[in-house]
């Protein structure tokens, strides 16, 4: 018996993104160069098997490079780490970093050439909490944050919570920080 038809469906899907993206690849092949080099540091350890990450990569890089922020708060650590702390290399600014996970933060650090006296870069450890907003289920690590940032990037914590993925939480750690007005945006 042959494929169900949401499985022939997927596959199509899944291959029409998979094409996208080497299209996208062979238009902005230098673009490409350091966020390959990331990955395959990352890829070393075993992580990051996804076909979307060098993509999802090219865009932060690109964001950054238009938009220049100087404080960014990463709640999440990983690839983005490492293409943060290039863009502080060469433009100034600096990263605040939060993970659920010791051996991740440690990680992420180490691929991108973090050093821990390095001022630049405040990565911490915090434990990740379930909880409610405004009536909807969310996560995050209870930060309460007093300064502003140019830049919030949303990449954890997890949301695997007592072996359940709760894909319907929403990360409410963003809530708690402050919104410079000269800098606020809707999406």
């Amino acid at each position: 018996m042959g494929w169900p038809l949401t499985k022939i469906r997927r596959w199509m899907y899944e291959h029409k993104i998979q094409q996208l993206h080497r299209h996208h690849r062979e238009e902005n092949a230098a673009g490409y160069i350091n966020i390959d080099a990331i990955l395959a540091r990352f890829r070393s350890g075993g992580g990051l098997k996804h076909d979307f990450q060098p993509y999802k990569l090219f865009h932060l890089s690109q964001f950054l490079e238009r938009d220049r922020p100087l404080s960014m708060l990463e709640l999440g650590s990983g690839s983005s780490t490492a293409v943060f702390a290039a863009h502080i290399r060469e433009y100034g600014g600096r990263l605040y970093s939060v993970d659920e996970s010791d051996s991740w933060l440690a990680n992420a650090m180490n691929l991108a050439g973090i050093e821990a006296d390095d001022k630049r870069f405040e990565m911490r450890h915090y434990l990740a909490k379930l909880g409610t907003f405004k009536n909807l289920p969310c996560v995050g690590y209870g930060l309460k944050a007093q300064e502003e940032f140019d830049l919030v990037f949303v990449d954890g914590p997890s949301l695997q919570f007592d072996g359940v993925k709760r894909k319907d939480a929403i990360n409410d750690d963003v809530s708690a920080l402050p919104m410079p007005a000269r800098h606020a945006r809707s999406w």
